[in-house]
């Protein structure tokens, strides 16, 4: 089994359903998300290029993790669920294989106390010498049949805050964070070569700090979508966020 920290990208792109729209995630709406192939998985982190050759991929757990734009304390509830159906390859000429439609709760809380079993710290945090702990308090129901990863998946997250309810509104597009488990099985009757498509690397994140004095302050933020991740500006009228990994209004 494979347990890694993936990417999930979440700006639109020619695919329909390899990304995650923020703003409809973020009013309460059912995102449909479904990986198109393996050289997408492997761009993103969640398998090795030379576990693409010929393995049939299982999600065991699929827990993803939300930024926050303020340091309130909230709990986020993220439903995961998944068709009948679905390829155990992503070729569309495989044959499909069927299981009962199920799903996967992950619950967490923000800016509370915590005991150590549930601690985990914010992946998304790069700047402030403190660092930011959420609250596991759910953990996965146990299922006979685990998902394909090339599954149509629906998610669907509910916010509870404590004080004011604020909906971040993001002026940077970043890559969102899930903690995933990965069960492999190889097909022996499949003949398929390992891969040639490179992890996308991010380097070590830089805590971007503002620049300039009085008016001419610029607010950064670690700029993941480009070549070369590097510092870069917030757009004119937004913030970094505490974390340093994106801006927002």
């Amino acid at each position: 089994m494979r347990t890694a920290t993936v990417l999930i990208p979440t700006r639109k792109s020619d695919k329909i359903k390899d990304y995650i729209p923020l703003k409809e995630l973020y009013e309460g709406k059912e995102i449909e998300f479904q990986i198109p192939d393996i050289d997408w998985l492997i761009r993103y982190g969640w398998v090795l290029p030379f576990e693409a050759g010929n393995n049939a991929f299982y999600l065991k757990e699929f827990n993803l993790v939300l930024p926050d734009t303020h340091t309130s304390v909230r709990t986020v509830v993220v439903t995961i669920s998944w068709s009948e159906s679905a390829s155990l390859f992503p070729s569309q000429s495989q044959n499909r294989y069927v299981i009962d439609p199920s799903s996967h709760r992950f619950e967490y809380r923000q800016n509370m106390i915590c005991n150590d079993k549930g601690n985990f710290y914010n992946p998304y945090q790069i700047c402030n010498d403190k660092k930011v702990r959420l609250c596991r308090i759910s953990y996965p129901q146990h299922v006979h049949v685990y998902p394909s990863i090339f599954s149509k998946f629906k998610i669907k997250v509910r916010f509870y805050y404590h004080g004011k309810i604020v909906i971040p509104s993001f002026t940077t597009d970043f890559y969102l964070k899930a903690d995933v488990s990965i069960c492999q099985s190889e097909n022996k009757m499949m003949k398929a070569k390992p891969s040639s498509v490179q992890r996308l690397h991010l380097h070590r994140p830089t805590c971007c700090r503002k620049v300039g004095c009085n008016a001419t302050v610029h607010e950064r933020y670690w700029n993941t979508n480009v070549n070369q991740p590097t510092c870069s500006n917030c757009p004119k009228g937004s913030k970094s966020s505490e974390t340093g990994y994106f801006c927002y209004e």
